[in-house]
């Protein structure tokens, strides 16, 4: 009984190494393409996909240029008072007028003229001043678009230190004409694509705290000085300055 059993066990070991051996243990081949997956991509549309978010961008600036040319400090002159309008002369009614005697009139006019200047006045009664040299702050405006200029701002520094030493008003802006040759007043409108020479009567600089803010040796009636602008077109700001300068001597009249 126990050789039979021997011999069943021993065929039964043999059966299993023959069956191993004709099994190859070789690594399974490499994978050609992707493994598809069980997951399907929403429609297009969809809330749940994701959505990219656009660049912001930026506004174009409107390209200005502006610049002092130059400034002139010298005095600030009273502003002219405006003409006014000479009533019209009424019209004849009709029928011959009579003829109009000057001579004894225009020389009564004279001799009151030459009485006056000589106590000072002019012949229209007004006081006679001295000639005045206005202080002036030249610029040079150049813009792509058509826009409202403004004067924001307006500063005095000390030009060796920098520092701001008091402010200023400027009025009365002007624009050149190169056709005319002279300045005419200026609605503060630029134009597209020109450059604009525009000037301002600049106003007796404020210099009272000028020891507290530039310092002491600071001098307040020669400087140097230079001008801080802020100016805008449409709200478009900047600030500019100017080169150096001082306070110019007033023009004396040699008698």
């Amino acid at each position: 009984m126990s050789v039979r059993l021997a011999s069943v066990l021993a065929l039964l070991l043999a059966s299993c190494a023959a069956w191993e051996s004709s099994t190859p243990n070789n690594p399974p081949p490499p994978v050609d393409g992707p493994v598809p997956s069980h997951y399907a991509p929403p429609p297009p549309g969809d809330p749940r996909e994701p959505t990219a978010v656009p660049p912001i961008e930026a506004p174009a600036a409107t390209n200005v240029k502006v610049a002092i040319a130059s400034v002139q400090l010298l005095e600030d002159c009273p502003d002219p008072a405006p003409a006014a309008v000479a009533p019209s002369a009424p019209k004849p009614t009709g029928g011959v007028s009579a003829p109009i005697v000057r001579q004894e009139g225009d020389q009564a006019m004279s001799r009151s003229s030459m009485q006056k200047r000589m106590a000072g006045d002019t012949a229209d009664g007004s006081s006679w001043r001295p000639p005045c040299s206005q202080s002036t702050v030249q610029l040079a405006v150049t813009s792509e678009a058509a826009g409202q200029f403004r004067i924001e701002g307006v500063r005095v520094l000390a030009a060796r230190s920098g520092k701001v030493a008091g402010s200023a008003k400027l009025r009365l802006p002007t624009l050149w004409s190169d056709k005319n040759g002279t300045y005419t007043p200026w609605d503060e409108r630029t134009v597209a694509g020109s450059e604009l020479k525009i000037s301002y009567k600049l106003g007796d600089p404020d210099l009272s705290q000028a020891e507290a803010l530039a310092g002491n040796d600071f001098n307040t009636f020669s400087g140097p000085f230079m001008l801080e602008l802020d100016v805008s077109v449409d709200g478009e700001r900047q600030t500019i300055r100017s080169a150096e300068f001082t306070r110019e001597p007033p023009h004396v009249m040699v008698t």
